[in-house]
């Protein structure tokens, strides 16, 4: 995730975090944060949104629980369900911003497994039943980085399932 890499890479991520938080409880969260924050250009909540535990966009972070990522991406799942979409899960195994102490095979499995599996009280009893929807269907890339630039038979196979996937959901619409 941009918050686990930022934690490991950058020597200022905690006094970034603490000058966002700082501009955040004076009510100046659309202020900008200093250039060397970031890459790019970015304003105080939109760099805690991406930067800090439990940010707004902080949704694939390997640290989180199974059950903090199915509440973290049941918009994902019910999105699906509503509306007939499904969610191609697109994982670069060599992806330069995910560190290599992570089981990228285990957090894409995770990561649909959360956007899957939803969790349903069955009432007067403790525990718990596991619903899964088909709405996340996983793709690990072996040989690419990030934006897939560096392995054309990996942006080919990327390719090759959107489409498949475009044409299942054209498929499953043209069938209601």
């Amino acid at each position: 995730s941009d918050r686990e890499d930022a934690s490991l890479n950058n020597a200022n991520y905690e006094s970034n975090i603490k000058h966002a938080k700082t501009l955040q409880d004076q009510g100046k969260e659309d202020e900008m944060m200093p250039r060397s924050t970031f890459w790019a250009p970015i304003t105080a909540y939109r760099f805690l949104s991406l930067q800090e535990h439990g940010g707004d966009d902080d949704f694939f972070s390997s640290d989180y629980t199974d059950e903090e990522l199915s509440l973290r991406l049941q918009h994902v799942r019910q999105c699906g369900k509503f509306f007939g979409l499904r969610a191609l899960v697109a994982f670069s195994k060599e992806d330069e911003y995910v560190p290599d102490h992570i089981d990228k095979d285990l957090l894409l499995q995770r990561l649909c497994q959360a956007m899957n599996s939803e969790n349903k009280a069955v009432e007067g009893d403790d525990s718990a039943e596991t619903i899964t929807v088909a709405v996340a269907k996983p793709l690990m890339l072996e040989n690419s980085n990030h934006n897939l630039s560096n392995d054309d038979d990996d942006v080919e196979t990327f390719i090759s399932e959107v489409a498949e996937m475009l044409k299942e959901i054209n498929e499953d619409n043209n069938l209601n």
